[in-house]
């Protein structure tokens, strides 16, 4: 309705294919081109607020345990040289996997977190 257009010609123009944005407005399927700012604007014209009378709040979605993980992984191996460099057991993430293969049954086990080399 807003389009001025039947349900039959927008679904002749669009067939569930992806326009640009120039073709959507050349075909009437899109009145104006822009980016988030300008929706933002022309919804609150539409709701009747001035330039600076509403705010604009950004929700991010949760970063999950997993994610952050990922993230910190991802980091790290820039900051080590690669992979190699962030499996060896002079980074926190290599002495974790030096821990994985401890096998005692009774999980008992003395462990220096430090870069201690003998001598």
């Amino acid at each position: 309705q807003g389009r001025k257009m039947s349900v039959a010609a927008v679904e002749k123009i669009a067939e569930g294919r992806v326009w640009s944005g120039v073709d959507a407005r050349r075909l009437g399927l899109v009145d104006h081109l822009g980016g988030l700012k300008e929706a933002i604007g022309a919804d609150a014209k539409l709701a009747g607020l001035h330039s600076g009378a509403y705010g604009i709040d950004y929700i991010e979605p949760q970063i999950g345990f997993r994610e952050e993980m990922l993230m910190q992984l991802r980091s790290n191996v820039l900051r080590w040289g690669g992979f190699a460099g962030l499996l060896s057991g002079s980074t926190p993430f290599g002495q974790m996997l030096d821990l994985a293969k401890f096998n005692d049954p009774q999980d008992i086990y003395a462990y220096c977190w430090c870069n201690y080399t003998g001598g």
